[in-house]
C-alpha cells in the first residue's frame, strides 16, 4: 500500500513542479508493466490519483487484485519475520537487498484499508470512476509466469496433474476451492489438442488467461461502459518453434513464444549479441555477468527488428504526445478498442486483430466467460 502512497507523492510533485522542467502538467501519462502495470490499473481507480494524470498505459497488468485488511496484516507479519523486525524502525534499517531476499513470499494486493481504497478497485472500475482520458492496454502471447523456465518443467508432453500442480503454484491458489477440477481445465476448456497437443503452451495459456488476458478483457469492457478512450494490444513473435538454449538448459518453446515482459526490449532497444558472446546494452555497453544465457542469436532474428522496434516506439510515442496512437512508418490505422478488438505485433509488422491460423491467439471470450464465473473479480471488501 505505501508503493501507491508513494507513486501519488511522486504525481503531485509532477503536477506543481513539472512545468519548471519545460512539461506540462496537463499531459502527464503514467506507465507500468507487470506489477507496475497493475499499480496503473489500480492509480486509474485511486481517488488520491484524481486529476494527477491524463493517459495511462498497462502493459501485461491487471486490477483484479485486493485482499482484506486481516489478510495484508498476516502477509506483512510474515515479511517482518523472514527479516527478523519487529517495527517500522528496524525495517526502514535494513539494506534494499534484504527486501530482494524475501521478494519471493507472497505480499498481496492492496488493502480495503479505509483511506487509500475505501471500496475494492473492481467496483471503482465497473462504475466507470476512472481517472484517465484514454489508455492503452495490452498482453503477450505467452504473458504469464510459466513461460521460462516452467517451461522447462512442464514438458510438451508432461501428464495434466504436473501441469495442474504448476497452475495452482503460479495462481497462488486452489482451484477446487472454487468449484474448478482438472478434468474441467484439460478435458472441457483447455484441451492440449487447441495447442498442438502441447501441454506446456497449454499450461501457459491457461496462466496467461487467469492473471492478465481475462482481467484486461474486462478493463476494456468497463473503459467502454465509462466513454473512456482504449486501445489494446496484443504482442507475438515469428519464432517457428524449436529448441531455446540456456546454459543452464533448453526448452522446446512454441511458435510464437514472447515470454511475459518481453516486450520492453522492443520498446526501449533490446540488448544484442556480440561476436564475442558478450550482451551488449542499447548504449552499446556490455552486460556484465551475461553471456548468452540465452540462444539470443536466433531468438533475436525471430522477435526483433530496427523497423519492428521504430513502429512501436512511434505508436507509443504519439500516444504519449498526443493520446492516440499512430505510425507513419506502417500506415496501419490502430483503433479504439471494443472487447477483444486489438492490435496484434509482431517482427513481421502490424496487424489488426490478429493473425489468422495462429496457435497463440487473444483470449477467447468463452474462456474469459469461465475465469469471470468461477474466480471472478470480488465485489465486496471481505
Amino acid at each position: 500500500m505505501n508503493g501507491l502512497t508513494d507513486m501519488i507523492a511522486a504525481l503531485q510533485w509532477v503536477k506543481t513542479s513539472i512545468s519548471a522542467f519545460g512539461g506540462d502538467p496537463n499531459k502527464v501519462t503514467i506507465w507500468g508493466e507487470s506489477a507496475g502495470g497493475g499499480a496503473v490499473a489500480l492509480l486509474s481507480v485511486n481517488p488520491l490519483a484524481k486529476g494527477l494524470f491524463r493517459k495511462a498505459i498497462i502493459s501485461s497488468g491487471s486490477y483484479h487484485d485486493y485482499q482484506s485488511m486481516p489478510i495484508g496484516l498476516a502477509q506483512s507479519e510474515n515479511v517482518m519475520r523472514s527479516l527478523k523486525a519487529s517495527s517500522l524502525e528496524q525495517l526502514r534499517a535494513l539494506d534494499w537487498r534484504d527486501f530482494v531476499l524475501v521478494s519471493h513470499i507472497p505480499t498481496g494486493a492492496p488493502s480495503i484499508d479505509g483511506k487509500m481504497f475505501k471500496e475494492p478497485p473492481t467496483l471503482l472500475w465497473k462504475r466507470g470512476q476512472l481517472n484517465y482520458e484514454s489508455a492503452m492496454v495490452g498482453m503477450l502471447s505467452i504473458d504469464s509466469l510459466a513461460g521460462w523456465p516452467y517451461l522447462s518443467t512442464v514438458k510438451p508432453d508432461s501428464p495434466p496433474s504436473t501441469a495442474w500442480e504448476i497452475i495452482n503454484k503460479l495462481l497462488y491458489m486452489n482451484l477446487t476451492s472454487f468449484g474448478i477440477t482438472q478434468e474441467m481445465i484439460f478435458n472441457e476448456q483447455y484441451k492440449p489438442s487447441m495447442f498442438n497437443g502441447r501441454m506446456d503452451t497449454t499450461t501457459s495459456v491457461i496462466v496467461r488467461d487467469q492473471i492478465f488476458a481475462c482481467p484486461i478483457q474486462n478493463m476494456l469492457q468497463d473503459s467502454q461502459h465509462a466513454g473512456r478512450r482504449m486501445w489494446a494490444y496484443f504482442m507475438g513473435s515469428t519464432w517457428k518453434g524449436g529448441v531455446f538454449n540456456a546454459t543452464g538448459g533448453a526448452a522446446n518453446l512454441p511458435a510464437g513464444y514472447l515470454p511475459h515482459a518481453g516486450e520492453l526490449g522492443y520498446m526501449w532497444g533490446p540488448p544484442r549479441c556480440a561476436a564475442d558472446g558478450t550482451v551488449v546494452a542499447p548504449d552499446g555497453g556490455a552486460v556484465k555477468g551475461w553471456r548468452e544465457d540465452y540462444d539470443l542469436r536466433e531468438f533475436s532474428r525471430a522477435t526483433t527488428s530496427a523497423a519492428y522496434e521504430t513502429t512501436l516506439q512511434n505508436y507509443l510515442g504519439s500516444f504519449i504526445r498526443t493520446g492516440e496512437p499512430t505510425d507513419p512508418t506502417s500506415g496501419i490505422a490502430w483503433l479504439q478498442s471494443k472487447q477483444g478488438h486489438h492490435m496484434y505485433f509482431d517482427s513481421s509488422g502490424p496487424v489488426w486483430m490478429g493473425r489468422p491460423n495462429s496457435t497463440l491467439q487473444w483470449a477467447s471470450a468463452a474462456h474469459c466467460r469461465f475465469w469471470n464465473e468461477h474466480v471472478g473479480a470480488p465485489t465486496a471488501a471481505e
